[in-house]
């Protein structure tokens, strides 16, 4: 009954009715879309609508997109830069689908069309606006592992640290540690990224901050592209992560920010140290491949240490 008293007032009244529908579809459903983007999507919507903009531009001054030099980091800038009058452009387009269709004096079917398109438009959209964000640090990467490639495996490692360090503020017991980005990307973005060759540490430096295990994953990542053997470590007991590279057959921890300091501030300890200062039950490293080994031994916990 209450549907076809729908259908009997959207045919008497089909303009009104249409532009009802779409006055409900920006004021209700785009914010929606926007909470099921973050939920479901993990992406961060073109607009400045979204919390963790705002919270990114408040942790993190640095933007390195305003740096921009050749013309395709000037290009994806731009973009950025109009982003949301694209992003406005796009839902009036699906607003005025849902007016053309209530024209042809089927609202109802219009509104249940309208509805899950817009979220479908939404949600690709965000996830559009998130990798044009995240892309000009890919080229950013780049540039390093070109300068890496000349160095001594020492330097590298000095240099990736530098970066690394000059790029990421220490989430670590502050509260953007809740709102790590790089654990909250979707599927869609996944696949989006991956067409582009994007990586899980280009998002990090976009996000601008992380705690032990987005420098781990950082770190691994740039030696990785410069042609290094790496590998990322935590202990099995402690909540901890590093990064480790292969040198001349020799696993070294890469973390000043951390174990480093327990060892006169070096930047390369070498693994089979470590139990010399921590006391663990043990160590866990992974490949780049995923693939995950217990390296207790190597890293010094024999059974005896272990108890």
């Amino acid at each position: 009954m209450i549907m076809t008293y729908v259908r009997n007032y959207a045919e008497k009244h089909a303009r009104s009715f249409s532009l009802m529908i779409a006055a409900v579809l920006v004021a209700v459903v785009l914010p929606v879309a926007d909470y099921l983007s973050l939920n479901f999507s993990g992406s961060l919507l073109g607009p400045r609508f979204h919390i963790l903009v705002t919270f990114r531009e408040i942790v993190n001054e640095r933007r390195v997109l305003s740096k921009a030099k050749s013309s395709r980091e000037a290009y994806y800038n731009s973009i950025l830069e109009y982003s949301h009058y694209l992003w406005l452009v796009i839902n009036l387009i699906v607003s005025a689908m849902v007016i053309w269709f209530s024209k042809a004096r089927n609202p109802v079917k219009a509104a249940l069309i309208a509805v899950p398109l817009t979220i479908l438009v939404n949600l690709l959209a965000s996830s559009v606006a998130f990798i044009v964000k995240v892309h000009p640090y890919k080229v950013e990467v780049e540039r390093l592992v070109k300068v890496i490639d000349a160095e001594t495996p020492v330097k590298a490692v000095a240099i990736t640290v530098s970066f690394v360090d000059s790029s990421l503020n220490s989430s670590y017991r502050k509260p953007e540690s809740i709102l790590e980005l790089d654990q909250r990307v979707g599927c869609l973005d996944i696949v989006m990224a991956h067409l582009l060759g994007l990586d899980k540490a280009h998002v990090i430096l976009y996000q601008g901050w992380g705690s032990c295990g987005q420098y781990a994953v950082l770190t691994s990542y740039i030696l990785g592209e410069a042609g290094y053997t790496v590998r990322k470590a935590r202990f099995k007991d402690m909540d901890h992560m590093w990064a480790e590279v292969l040198v001349n057959k020799t696993w070294y921890i890469v973390d000043p920010w951390y174990i480093g300091k327990y060892y006169d501030d070096s930047m390369l300890v070498p693994a089979s140290r470590l139990a010399e200062r921590f006391y663990s039950s043990g160590v866990i490293v992974e490949y780049p491949n995923g693939t995950q080994v217990d390296a207790s031994v190597e890293h010094g916990y024999t059974a005896h240490l272990r108890g």
